[in-house]
């Protein structure tokens, strides 16, 4: 699987269709879901606005001749505390719909990383053997050159053009609990290193 291959699965913009057919209509539904709420959140503030001027209904000669014209029913006399208690009615339910919506979101995205971690797990598993293999090479080379450094200073001998550059980053090459002593342990678990070195053992 090329790295270009992976799902963005954090974009829902993004087309999922074919590979996640089930995240991509889940995707679709919330932004379907979140368009009705903005729409209900809009009505909702003209009916308060309506009722602010003064008028409880939403029937107003305009709009009814312009239904007229268009051949259209005049619909029955609506109140607008009543319409107010039914939008917001139904954004409650809109924002549980979301929240559920969401929910089944993160399930799929859960199936969908896995299923992508398990095509990548071939090439990930052959770059965590060649890792592992050279830092136990380095760290062999780094031990050796450690062990010179601590026999030159512990017999006063000053350090001249070697064990200059020593990397801080590997700490004690006989550290057990280093990070990279961990490393090595998880690695061996994980079956991509045979052993751990001895000196971290």
């Amino acid at each position: 699987m090329k790295h270009d291959d992976i799902p963005a699965l954090n974009d829902e913009s993004v087309e999922l269709s074919k590979q996640f057919p089930e995240l991509a209509l889940l995707f679709k539904l919330k932004a379907q879901l979140q368009q009705r709420r903005a729409e209900g959140e809009k009505r909702y503030r003209d009916l308060t606005q309506r009722k602010i001027c003064g008028s409880r209904t939403i029937n107003d000669q305009a709009t009814n001749i312009a239904r007229v014209m268009n051949h259209e029913d005049i619909p029955l006399e609506a109140g607008v505390d009543g319409l107010l208690n039914n939008i917001a009615a139904q954004t409650s339910a809109l924002d549980d719909a979301i929240h559920l919506t969401e929910a089944k979101i993160r399930l799929e995205k859960v199936a969908a990383s896995r299923h992508v971690c398990e095509r990548l797990l071939p090439e990930h598993d052959k770059a965590m053997k060649r890792l592992c293999a050279g830092l136990l090479e380095a760290h062999t080379a780094y031990a050796e050159l450690w062990q010179i450094e601590r026999a030159l200073k512990n017999k006063g001998i000053g350090l001249y053009g070697i064990c200059s550059n020593l990397p801080a980053f590997f700490d004690s090459p006989n550290d057990k609990a280093s990070d990279l002593a961990s490393f090595f342990r998880q690695a061996v678990a994980d079956r991509h290193l045979s052993a751990v070195p001895k000196e971290l053992r």
